[in-house]
């Protein structure tokens, strides 16, 4: 049981230490900071274990070390995905900002040219049911405005616009 603790303990240590930091880097150093994060959540949670007495076999520490970096890198593709624009994120919220009306087809082509990758992922939010056409215009139907506020959360716990697209 210690080493699931330690194996999720630290990323999310390391992650909201990141999430501290990055506020104040220039934006070319906000991924490099994320393995030296990850490495110091690592570490002190397993210090912290050892200042309270707990001493994990070696075999243990490399198994949390494996659970922890595949959490770090997960992290780092979920930061890059909130930090940068998402097609998914830009998508939604150019919808929601259309209201109850939907946004109409034309200007979602206009806003297609300005975002080139999101022409293939409206396509799957159609098909999935996320974003319906109801009257000439795409309507947002699906049930992740708790992503949508979580995402804008994060964005500004980390000193960035809290919407993006």
């Amino acid at each position: 049981m210690l080493v699931v603790f330690l194996g999720l303990a630290s990323p999310i240590f390391g992650a909201l230490c990141h999430a501290v930091i990055v506020r104040w880097l220039p934006e070319r150093l906000q991924l490099a900071l994320i393995p030296v994060a990850a490495a110091f959540g690592f570490i002190a949670v397993s210090l912290s274990m050892a200042l309270a007495g707990v001493m994990l076999p070696f075999e243990d520490y490399a198994l949390a070390l494996v659970t922890s970096l595949s959490f770090s890198f997960a992290y780092t593709i979920l930061f890059s995905a909130v930090i940068y624009d998402s097609p998914t994120l830009a998508l939604s919220n150019a919808i929601l900002a259309y209201g109850d009306a939907g946004m109409p087809l034309d200007d979602i082509k206009a806003f297609c040219l300005r975002h080139p990758f999101v022409g293939r992922r409206l396509g799957s939010l159609v098909e999935m049911g996320v974003i319906t056409i109801d009257d000439d215009a795409y309507v947002f139907r699906g049930k992740v405005g708790l992503v949508l506020q979580m995402s804008a959360l994060y964005r500004r716990m980390c000193g960035l616009p809290g919407v993006v697209g």
